[in-house]
């Protein structure tokens, strides 16, 4: 889908349709000259479309430059808010899809509320969400005729809206990025398919990218991640990405679990579902989602990615529960349970984050079944280690429309994951599952402020909604993207 951006008035735009916003209780003008609203008398006066939130409908005919008009409800102008006009735009684009149409022009609307800057933005982002379509390695792929999108905003806005649709568009690609590679097949996104992947994604936005081998995590002594991986065939990746954009300055630092396939290792999986399990590196597609908006934006900031790459199978040189093994900041970890790989791949990830400067560290992942159960995919359970950072999170989350609950962190946490033999286990039971796991990670940052965001149950969706299709959603892509970005302190 290519977007557009026009100045003037939404009747002056060719489009097979058109998509206005409305608020709740418009009211007809048959006294009107506007073709537009003409052809809206009926279903307004007969009250077929009032106005509701999402509500939509069909008008037909409009005049020459427009087939017909889809009208989104946008509910009452004081709840107004940048998640509810990404709902309409994805309500107005997914009824545009099943109209068949092949070009839209939808009016810039809600900037009466908002500023013009986040009104586009956010319309952008619902827009090019809703119009995402995944068919993977189907011989006969689904066809979609929407090609072309028009955002069309009025002199006086003009200006912040075309800046808030050139942002919009970084963050809905960079998100739609990390729902593709969410959902590729395992046998098709390997370890070393990822790295080449942060490679092209590096060449394309001007940002410096390394990744270390097996031999480099050696030498820096990665005893977790390579622990994980000794059980796979494939080789393991430690992929660093840069964007450097005030030398000097302090270093921001992103960090993904990328397990491209969990099978739990000797603990393993129930076979039910285990499918899914090629999503295990949502958290790692976020972080490259995220880089690839960092480098078409190019804040005034020094922004580092490191997303820790392996499978986690069972062959015969697999850890097994019991086994002790150690990072690379020394400490030692005990084994209870292989299927708790995600926490010992990002104990080095953190680690070598900090080791290269980060002063702030987020993480993503998909950690714990614990966080998907007490959540239910509503929100995405985080822990922080710094007020500031938290603040900075939830600040990024009001402007994506993400939701992020925090969870406790207390010294009696630690009791849970105490271990007779080594410095920790890897982990601390059922109870509290959530929190430990993300306070195993914290162990292995010394003095950076860290906030691990757990996406379980929020990395796919089960529905279909405003602006996100069933499937994989790029959960947390938009919001390290914002959090990053803020690190510039202009937006």
């Amino acid at each position: 889908m290519k977007l557009h951006f026009a100045v003037g008035q939404l009747i002056q735009q060719k489009a097979d349709a058109w998509i206005l916003g409305l608020y709740e209780g418009v009211e007809a003008k048959p006294e009107s000259n506007c073709p537009a609203e003409k052809a809206m008398v009926t279903v307004l006066t007969e009250k077929d479309f009032t106005g509701k939130l999402y509500e939509t409908t069909v008008v037909y005919p409009v005049n020459a430059n427009a087939k017909k008009m889809i009208l989104v409800g946008m509910g009452k102008p004081a709840d107004i808010t940048t998640e509810k006009m990404r709902g309409v735009a994805g309500a107005g684009i997914r009824t545009a899809l099943k109209l068949g149409v092949a070009s839209a022009a939808m009016l810039l609307r809600g900037y009466d509320v908002l500023c013009p800057k986040m009104a586009a933005q956010a319309m952008v982002e619902g827009a090019v969400l809703a119009g995402y379509n995944y068919d993977g390695f189907k011989s006969k792929p689904k066809e979609i005729k929407l090609t072309d999108v028009t955002l069309v905003s009025y002199e006086t806005e003009a200006a912040k809206a075309e800046a808030g649709m050139k942002k919009g568009v970084a963050m809905a690609a960079g998100t739609n990025m990390a729902r593709t590679l969410s959902a590729m097949p395992a046998n098709h996104l390997t370890p070393t398919d990822l790295a080449e992947k942060a490679v092209r994604v590096a060449a394309a936005n001007g940002l410096e990218v390394n990744v270390l081998d097996r031999e480099d995590m050696e030498e820096m002594n990665m005893g977790c991640l390579l622990g994980v991986a000794q059980g796979s065939v494939e080789p393991p990746k430690m992929i660093v990405m840069k964007h450097m954009g005030n030398p000097g300055g302090d270093i921001f630092a992103l960090v993904g679990k990328g397990i491209t396939f969990d099978s739990g290792g000797i603990s393993l999986k129930p076979g039910a579902g285990m499918e899914n399990m090629k999503g295990d590196m949502a958290g790692a597609a976020a972080v490259l989602g995220a880089m690839e908006v960092i480098g078409k934006l190019k804040p005034h900031a020094n922004i580092i990615a490191v997303i820790a790459a392996t499978e986690n199978m069972p062959d015969g040189g697999a850890l097994k529960p019991g086994d002790v093994i150690k990072g690379m900041t020394g400490k030692s970890v005990e084994i209870i349970s292989t299927d708790a790989e995600g926490r010992l791949v990002l104990a080095d990830a953190v680690a070598y984050a900090e080791k290269l400067g980060a002063k702030k560290i987020v993480d993503s992942a998909t950690l714990t079944g614990a966080c998907a159960r007490a959540f239910g995919g509503v929100y995405a359970g985080y822990i922080a280690t710094c007020e500031d950072l938290s603040k900075e999170l939830q600040a990024a989350a009001e402007l994506t429309g993400e939701r992020y609950w925090r969870m406790p962190i207390h010294e009696e946490y630690k009791d849970m994951y105490k271990s007779a033999v080594a410095d920790i286990k890897n982990s601390g039971g059922a109870g509290g599952g959530m929190q430990t796991g993300g306070m195993i990670i914290a162990e292995f940052v010394d003095k950076a402020a860290y906030v691990h965001l757990d996406i379980a149950g929020t990395s796919a969706t089960q529905t279909d909604k405003p602006y996100m299709s069933k499937g994989f959603t790029g959960m947390s892509t938009r919001t390290m993207a914002e959090m990053a970005l803020a690190q510039a302190k202009v937006d």
